[in-house]
């Protein structure tokens, strides 16, 4: 996922001063009852203007998921800035 942050100087604020990026790298698994989700988390900001980035923050997650009564429980471990 990508999203741009927009700037209060621009013309109808469409002048893009950063990027933020949400990058998963995740496998799933489903039996009947569950889907299990579990993977690796990247977030950073990257600053257009001064061409500087800002690791936000790294993290293995994991995801359980109960279709049948629509309940989610997640779990986060922060790591250290890998990238």
């Amino acid at each position: 996922m990508f999203q741009f942050k927009p700037s209060p100087d621009g013309d109808l604020f469409f002048l893009s001063r950063a990027l933020v990026t949400d990058l998963r790298l995740e496998a799933a698994w489903r039996t009947e009852s569950l889907i299990f989700v579990g993977g690796y988390r990247h977030d950073c900001k990257h600053d257009i203007e001064a061409s500087i980035r800002d690791a936000v923050h790294d993290a293995l997650f994991a995801q359980c998921f109960f279709p049948s009564v629509g309940v989610a429980l997640e779990a986060e471990y922060n790591l250290p800035p890998l990238f």
